[in-house]
Parts: structure tokens; C-alpha cells; sequence
């Protein structure tokens, strides 16, 4: 079974939006690490939809969830500035 490959460009339309994403990326490229860590990631936590599900959260834990939508995020911005792969 092949997993389908997710366009991330495609969702993101409009002047607002791809200002808001160049903002996210700019915030996420500022907490991290030299060394490559992202810092401030929250612990494992169950979905809820509730807000305060979330109030307490322990953060700083090195863990893989936001590495990998930061990289793809990074090149993605890299390609669209014509940045040429090594």
C-alpha cells in the first residue's frame, strides 16, 4: 500500500495565508537550536477540543512531531526562492 503524497502549496491560498505560513515557518526556524532541536515541544497529549485540555502541557522534550512539518515547511520556502537541492 503506498502512502499519497500531500501537496502542502495546494492548501494554501490567498495573500493572508502565505503570509501567515511565512510567519509560522520564521517562528518555528527561531526555536530551533544550532544543534537542530526544536525547543518549547509539548509532551505527548491526546487530541481534544477543548483549549484547556492543553493548559498543561509539559514542554521541552525532545521528541520527532514538529521536526519533520518545519523541514518540509523550510523546503518548500527554499524551492520557492529557487534555492537549488544539493
Amino acid at each position: 500500500m503506498s502512502v499519497p503524497i500531500i501537496d502542502i502549496s495546494s492548501s494554501i491560498s490567498g495573500d493572508d495565508a502565505r503570509a501567515a505560513s511565512r510567519r509560522a515557518l520564521e517562528a518555528g526556524l527561531q526555536s530551533t537550536g544550532r544543534d537542530g532541536i526544536l525547543s518549547g515541544v509539548s509532551a505527548a497529549v491526546n487530541a481534544c477540543t477543548s483549549a484547556s485540555h492543553y493548559a498543561h502541557v509539559p514542554r521541552g522534550f525532545v521528541v520527532p512531531w514538529g521536526q519533520g512539518p518545519l523541514a518540509l515547511a523550510l523546503a518548500e520556502r527554499l524551492h520557492d526562492e529557487g534555492v537549488a537541492a544539493r
